[in-house]
């Protein structure tokens, strides 16, 4: 199974630190209808802003999900707390919703997930527009999770990739 999210790494701190991106939303990473990896850990995603005021607005998307909350990279408390999640013996594996390579991401994604995509747009989309259906994909983060934006003519829709990913 196709893992687009790189595992997050105690050194990823100074960096955010230093590219201001100082503000990270903690929440439960389901990947796909299991669970990854052989053991039992929970799966957590990082996303991380610049802005309090987005970071919140993320956080408000996910009232149900117990594991959401902000980190403020600061906050010593914050940092000594993902720090004791991060390491081996954890019963946590955190995941950092980032795109290092994009195109790169892109051109896996097509290679593997390319028919993966066409069946779910036959099945599970209509087009306003009929005729030539040669549509164009990109990928994008929304709030910890990846899509897939499909867009023909003046059309586009966003796919969750794990909706995709499931149909393999």
């Amino acid at each position: 199974m196709f893992q687009p999210f790189a595992l997050f790494k105690p050194k990823f701190i100074e960096r955010l630190i230093k590219l201001n991106r100082i503000y990270v939303v903690s929440q439960h990473y389901k990947f796909t209808s299991y669970d990854i990896g052989d053991d039992i850990k929970t799966n957590i995603i990082l996303s991380d802003y610049d802005d309090l005021g987005i970071a919140k607005g993320h956080a408000r998307t996910l009232l149900k999900d117990k594991f959401a909350t902000v980190i403020d990279l600061l906050n010593k408390s914050h940092v000594a707390r993902l720090n004791q999640i991060l390491l081996p013996s954890s019963d946590y594996r955190i995941y950092w919703s980032s795109l290092y390579n994009r195109q790169d991401l892109k051109r896996k994604l097509d290679a593997q997930y390319s028919s993966a995509i066409d069946y779910y747009l036959k099945h599970h989309i209509e087009w306003a527009e009929e005729g030539d259906k040669k549509y164009y994909k990109d990928i994008q983060l929304i709030n910890g999770e990846l899509f897939i934006t499909v867009t023909l003519k003046a059309q586009s829709i966003n796919i969750k990739f794990r909706d995709i990913a499931e149909l393999m």
